[in-house]
């Protein structure tokens, strides 16, 4: 086995941890306040009537709490990676049009009041990074024979 494909292999298994550690976390600070993250999803003046943001604020922390776990578990990595990654980008999206719109909101993110749009905006195009990089590498199901 050659020693670039040990150090690829770990620095996937520590990337999908941490972001699945970050999903979690976010799901669970968003749980603790499903309020804060309702008013958090109406500042951002989304084109989606109440009832559907509040639709949005149930499922999504369940969304990123099971994502979190399966990344860390490394369950369905074929499956799991592309939908983080998916996740991320649309925030990315989502903040980015906020930020062309010119709102001064914060986040929501991680609970309660969250990081101003700028910070938010660089942390979730930094994990949308992450997690394309991740879906780029090959998953243990289609990871190459060992050969003995």
């Amino acid at each position: 086995m050659m020693h670039g494909d040990t150090g690829r292999r770990w620095s996937v298994r520590i990337l999908r941890i941490l972001l699945g550690a970050v999903f979690a976390w976010s799901a669970v600070a968003k749980l603790q306040d499903l309020s804060g993250f309702h008013a958090a999803l109406l500042a951002y003046e989304l084109p989606i009537p109440d009832r559907g943001l509040r639709l949005i604020t149930l499922f999504v922390p369940y969304l990123e709490g099971i994502l979190g776990l399966a990344l860390i578990a490394d369950f369905w990595p074929e499956t799991v990676r592309p939908a983080v990654w998916g996740l991320c980008s649309l925030f990315v999206v989502i903040l980015l049009l906020s930020a062309a719109r010119g709102l001064d909101i914060h986040c929501g993110c991680f609970g309660g009041r969250g990081a101003p749009l700028a910070v938010a905006l660089g942390r979730a195009g930094l994990l949308c990074v992450l997690a394309f990089w991740l879906v780029l590498q090959p998953s243990r199901l289609h990871a190459s024979p060992k050969k003995n």
